[in-house]
């Protein structure tokens, strides 16, 4: 601890910085396309880079489940890639079926940093095989396991659902309590 103390300004002054613009201070342009206010950014990628909506959803077309946060006059707000528009395709590596996709009403996924809405397009290619088009198992080729066989709309990753084991089995956590604190990593106040 005695280490620590000479730098304790430091570490303060940056965490102070992490929860305000940080590099993108004076200046309100996205750090990408320099063409666009920066107003969100991503919790889950290094760096804390400040983008506009369009560069935020270039780069996260294959990234439904990160976290983001919108600047609201002062301070960081929680956002979604779906509350700015990002609709996931499934199949074809993120990108849209030649063929043709149907939407997925919103699906409620959840993983490890909290629950997401995900608008979702699934492939309907006429070169896979008929088990192959459907939404549960291209679901489940994305590492999400689906709630129910047959439409799912709710899932749940593969790492939340290994998280939980090995939590249950050495911590002896419930399902109950473990589904709280995912909750709560999203919104702490409860609201």
């Amino acid at each position: 601890l005695f280490d620590w103390l000479p730098y304790r300004q430091s570490y303060g002054d940056e965490l102070i910085r992490r929860d305000g613009r940080g590099d993108a201070v004076g200046d309100m342009l996205c750090l990408d396309c320099k063409a666009s206010d920066g107003v969100v950014r991503c919790m889950d990628c290094m760096g804390d880079r400040v983008l506009c909506c369009d560069c935020m959803l270039a780069r996260h077309r294959c990234l439904p489940l990160h976290v983001i946060k919108r600047w609201n006059n002062g301070f960081w707000a929680h956002c979604s890639l779906y509350e700015l528009g990002l609709v996931f395709h499934l199949g074809h590596c993120g990108d849209e079926c030649p063929v043709g996709t149907s939407l997925v009403p919103v699906s409620y996924i959840m993983d490890v940093n909290g629950p997401h809405n995900v608008a979702v397009k699934v492939c309907r290619c006429g070169d896979i095989q008929h088990e192959d088009r459907e939404p549960r198992n291209q679901f489940l080729r994305m590492g999400w396991y689906p709630a129910t066989p047959h439409r799912p709309q709710t899932a749940f990753t593969f790492a939340l659902l290994d998280l939980f084991h090995e939590l249950s089995v050495q911590g002896k956590l419930s399902a109950h309590d473990f589904y709280h604190g995912i909750i709560h990593r999203a919104d702490n106040a409860g609201l």
